[in-house]
């Protein structure tokens, strides 16, 4: 097993979503080596080799992965946060044991500008997402830390063609 346990440290409120909350777990083992193999089979996940990290979505929940801590973010309650943990682990020591089956990724994911994101938004600055802007809501976008579905506005009939282009531009379908 490579991974024997996560622990929780520190609880907090989400900051993008109320109701929810994030966690900071440290890890038993260095996850350095683990994180291309996870960047290669993972659904769209956000590898940055320089600060080594990985971030990556379950669900409405998003998973940062650093060298010996996880960073969960949008959950609801403890029981959930301790269900995301075992699965974590468990995804972790999946792949680690199959890590000869699994061709390492080491490239990050293509970056769309905040800018270019901003422009496809509806740009109302309602608030309504838990941003103080669209602006803001662009750069989470970018960096998975929100879903095209929180701009509230999105879901209007109104902006279905802008939701369709926001969503093949950030190569989400």
């Amino acid at each position: 097993m490579f991974l024997d346990e996560v622990s929780v440290i520190k609880t907090a409120p989400c900051i993008a979503e109320e109701k929810m909350f994030r966690a900071f777990a440290i890890t038993t083992a260095n996850l350095d080596s683990i994180l291309p193999y996870l960047n290669a089979t993972l659904v769209k996940p956000n590898y940055n080799p320089q600060s080594n990290s990985l971030t990556f979505k379950k669900g409405l929940v998003t998973f940062v992965l650093h060298m010996s801590n996880i960073e969960i973010r949008r959950y609801a309650n403890t029981t959930e946060l301790h269900e995301l943990l075992d699965w974590v682990q468990e995804l972790i020591n999946d792949t680690y044991e199959n890590r000869h089956n699994i061709k390492p990724e080491y490239e990050p994911r293509k970056v769309i500008p905040p800018l270019k994101i901003y422009k496809l938004l509806p740009k109302k600055n309602c608030k309504e997402c838990g941003e103080p802007a669209c602006m803001a809501f662009a750069v989470k976008l970018g960096n998975l830390e929100v879903d095209v579905d929180d701009c509230r506005q999105l879901q209007k009939n109104e902006f279905a063609d802008l939701k369709s282009n926001l969503i093949a531009e950030l190569d989400l379908d």
